[in-house]
C-alpha cells in the first residue's frame, strides 16, 4: 500500500516537472519573439492576415486615427524603400461610400492584388489631397497594381482629385459608368490596363502630363475623353467598340500615337484644341468619320493609316449643322496640317476641308466602291459618266493652261471658262448623288 502511494507521489511529481518544463519553454519562446518583433521595424505586429474579406477602407494622414501608421491591415512603414501595402483582400460594399478612401498622404503606398466590388453610387478607390502646393518628386508615391475593380452602379473604378504622382497598371475594370477618373491632377501613369467604362473608359479633366500607355479599353460611349488638359500622352493603346474611340476637347498640346483606334462609330474627334499631334495611329473601321475636327489651331496629323469609314478626315464647317448633333461650332480650323496619311477604302470623302485654311500635304487617298452595291444601275451609270468627265475637263483646262494661251488668247480664253462651268455642274451633279447615298 505504501508503495503505492510512493509511486503515485512521484508520478504527480514528474507530471508537475513536466508542465513546469513545458511553461519555461513557451515563456522563453514569447520572449525571444517579442525580442525579434523589437528590433525589426518592417514587422507590423498589429497587422490583421490577409485572408479577410474587407467591406472598406478609410484613410486620412491629417487625423491621427485613421493616418496609414495606426491602419491594422496596412503594412510596411511609408518610406520609399519600404512603402505601406494594401494587399490580398476582396472588398465589397454596398452604399455609396468609397470602397478605399485615401486623403491628405505624401507617404508612398502600394495597393496590389485586391479585388473590389461594388453595386452602389461609389468609387472603388478614390484618392484626394485637399491641400494646395503638393510636391511629390517620385512618381511611385502611390502604385495600384493587378486589381480588379467591378461596379453594377454609378460610380468609378479610381478616381483621383487634385492628386499626383500615380501609377495604375496591370489592373481589369468592368464599371457601369467611369473605369478610371482624373481631375485637376498631374504625372498620373495608367499603363497595361483592361478597362470597360460604359460611360467612359478614361475621363481626364483639367489636369497635365497624363500617360495613359498600353490600355485596352472598350464598350464605352467614351474610349477615353479628355477636356481642358495640357500636355497629356496617349500612346500604344487598344481603343474598340466605343461609340466615340477618343475625344480630346479645349486642350492644349496633347499627343496622339501609335494607337489601335478600331471599330467605334467615331473614331478621334478633336475640338476646340490646339497643338495637338496625331501621328503614327491605326484607325479602322469606324463606322462614321477617321478623325474629325472642329474649331482646331494649328493641330499637327501626321503618317496615319485610316480605313474602311464613310469619311476620312474632316474638317467641320464653322456654323454648319455637325455630324452628329451634340456639338455646336463656333470657329473655324485654322493652319492645321495633315501631312503623309494614308486613306483606304473610304466609302464617300477621304478629306473634307470646305474652308481651305489648312494645309494637305502627299496625302494617298482610295476611295471604295462597294458603297455603290445596292443603288440603281441608272444613278451608279451617272456617278460614273460624271466622274469621268470631270477627269476630262480638268486634264482639257491644265493643257490649254500649260501653252499659255488662258491669258493671251480670248477665244481660248472663253472655252475655258465654258469648260469651268461644266465642270461645276458636273461636280454639283457628282455631290448631290454622293450625299443623298444611304438616306
Amino acid at each position: 500500500m505504501e508503495n503505492l502511494k510512493r509511486q503515485s507521489k512521484i508520478h504527480s511529481i514528474k507530471h508537475i516537472l513536466k508542465r513546469t518544463i513545458l511553461i519555461s519553454i513557451l515563456a522563453i519562446c514569447i520572449c525571444s519573439t517579442n525580442e525579434f518583433l523589437g528590433k525589426n521595424e518592417m514587422v507590423t505586429t498589429n497587422c490583421i492576415p490577409h485572408t479577410a474579406s474587407l467591406r472598406y477602407i478609410e484613410i486620412d494622414d491629417s487625423i491621427p486615427e485613421k493616418s496609414l501608421a495606426n491602419n491594422n491591415y496596412i503594412g510596411g512603414n511609408g518610406t520609399k524603400k519600404d512603402p505601406y501595402v494594401l494587399s490580398n483582400y476582396n472588398f465589397y460594399r454596398d452604399d455609396w461610400y468609397p470602397i478605399i478612401s485615401i486623403k491628405n498622404t505624401r507617404a508612398f503606398l502600394v495597393i496590389e492584388n485586391c479585388k473590389l466590388r461594388a453595386n452602389y453610387e461609389n468609387s472603388g478607390i478614390f484618392i484626394k489631397y485637399e491641400s494646395n502646393g503638393i510636391q511629390i518628386e517620385n512618381s511611385s508615391n502611390i502604385v495600384i497594381n493587378n486589381c480588379t475593380f467591378e461596379s453594377s452602379g454609378y460610380g468609378s473604378g479610381c478616381s483621383f482629385s487634385n492628386s499626383s504622382n500615380i501609377l495604375v497598371k496591370n489592373c481589369q475594370f468592368d464599371c457601369l459608368t467611369w473605369g478610371i477618373y482624373c481631375e485637376y491632377s498631374s504625372l498620373i501613369s495608367i499603363t497595361d490596363n483592361e478597362i470597360i467604362g460604359k460611360d467612359c473608359g478614361v475621363a481626364i479633366l483639367g489636369s497635365s502630363s497624363i500617360f495613359v500607355e498600353k490600355n485596352t479599353i472598350k464598350e464605352g460611349y467614351h474610349g477615353i475623353l479628355s477636356s481642358n488638359s495640357t500636355m497629356n500622352n496617349y500612346t500604344d493603346n487598344l481603343i474598340s467598340d466605343n461609340y466615340i474611340g477618343m475625344s480630346v476637347k479645349f486642350s492644349v498640346q496633347a499627343l496622339i500615337t501609335a494607337n489601335r483606334i478600331f471599330s467605334n462609330q467615331y473614331g478621334l474627334d478633336i475640338v476646340n484644341s490646339i497643338k495637338t499631334t496625331i501621328i503614327g495611329n491605326v484607325i479602322k473601321k469606324n463606322k462614321e468619320v477617321g478623325i474629325i475636327l472642329h474649331s482646331c489651331l494649328q493641330n499637327d496629323i501626321l503618317d496615319n493609316q485610316i480605313s474602311y469609314s464613310k469619311w476620312g478626315i474632316i474638317f467641320q464647317p464653322k456654323e454648319e449643322e455637325p455630324i452628329y448633333a451634340h456639338l455646336s461650332i463656333k470657329y473655324e480650323n485654322i493652319d492645321n496640317l495633315v501631312k503623309n496619311n494614308t486613306l483606304t477604302e473610304i466609302y464617300r470623302r477621304g478629306i473634307v476641308d470646305s474652308s481651305g485654311k489648312n494645309e494637305l500635304v502627299e496625302n494617298s487617298v482610295i476611295l471604295s466602291l462597294w458603297w455603290l452595291i445596292g443603288l440603281p444601275l441608272a444613278t451608279i451609270l451617272i456617278i460614273a459618266s460624271s466622274i469621268l468627265a470631270l477627269r476630262s475637263i480638268r486634264k482639257h483646262i491644265e493643257e490649254l493652261q500649260e501653252i499659255k494661251l488662258y491669258e493671251k488668247n480670248s477665244i481660248q480664253n472663253e472655252r475655258i471658262k465654258e469648260l469651268e462651268e461644266e465642270l461645276k455642274k458636273y461636280k454639283e451633279l457628282y455631290d448631290t448623288l454622293i450625299k443623298s447615298d444611304k438616306k
